[in-house]
C-alpha cells in the first residue's frame, strides 16, 4: 500500500477549507492569475476568485482532494478550475465517461472532443441542459484529474466564449518537486 504519510493530515473530512475569499490583483482587464494554494496549478480568472480546498473518503477506501479555484462575473457565468486529488485506490469509472452519463440524464445535448491542454490529453464537452450551458475540459492522468468548467444561463455569447478560450488556455501545471 502507500506507506507515505498523508499530506492532508491536516484537513478536516468533509468540511470546506476556505484557503482565501475574493483574492486575486486584477490586472487592467479585470482578470486575475489564480494560484490554488495547495492544489499545483494556476489559471486566468474573470475577477477576484475564492481559493479552496474539500477533503473525502472515496468509495476504494482512499482519499479524495479537491482544490479549486472559482469565481462568478457579473453576468451569472461561473468559471471554475478544480484539481480531484486520488490517494489510495482509484474508483472505477471514467470521470468523462460518468460526467457525459449524467447530462444524458438530464436530458442534455453533448458535444464532445479530444484536445491537448497543459500538455495533457482531455476531453472537451459543450453541454446544453435545462437551460443551462456549461463548456468543460477533462483531463485524467493516473493520480490527478482536473476538470476547467464554465456554466451560465441561456445560449453563449461572442464575448463569453472568447473569455471561456481565455480561461482554458491560460490552464498551467505545476510541476512536482521532486
Amino acid at each position: 500500500g502507500d506507506s507515505r504519510p498523508d499530506p492532508y493530515a491536516d484537513i478536516p473530512d468533509r468540511q470546506p477549507v476556505m484557503h482565501r475569499t475574493a483574492a486575486g490583483d486584477a490586472g487592467p482587464d479585470g482578470w486575475c492569475l489564480a494560484e490554488s494554494t495547495r492544489g499545483a496549478f494556476s489559471v486566468m480568472l474573470p475577477g477576484k476568485f475564492n481559493d479552496t480546498m474539500h477533503k473525502m473518503g472515496t468509495t476504494t477506501g482512499g482519499t479524495s482532494i479537491f482544490h479549486t479555484v472559482l469565481t462568478k462575473t457579473a453576468d451569472g457565468a461561473d468559471f471554475n478550475a478544480t484539481r480531484f486529488e486520488i490517494i489510495g485506490a482509484r474508483p472505477p469509472g471514467s470521470p468523462p465517461e460518468m460526467m457525459v452519463h449524467r447530462f444524458r440524464e438530464l436530458g442534455g445535448k453533448i458535444v464532445r472532443e479530444e484536445i491537448v491542454l497543459a500538455g495533457l490529453p482531455g476531453t472537451r464537452m459543450h453541454v446544453e441542459a435545462q437551460g443551462t450551458t456549461a463548456d468543460m475540459v477533462l483531463i485524467t492522468t493516473p493520480w490527478n484529474d482536473y476538470m476547467l468548467a464554465v456554466q451560465f444561463l441561456g445560449p453563449i455569447s461572442p464575448s463569453l466564449q472568447q473569455d471561456v478560450e481565455r480561461f482554458l488556455q491560460s490552464f498551467k501545471i505545476k510541476q512536482p518537486r521532486q
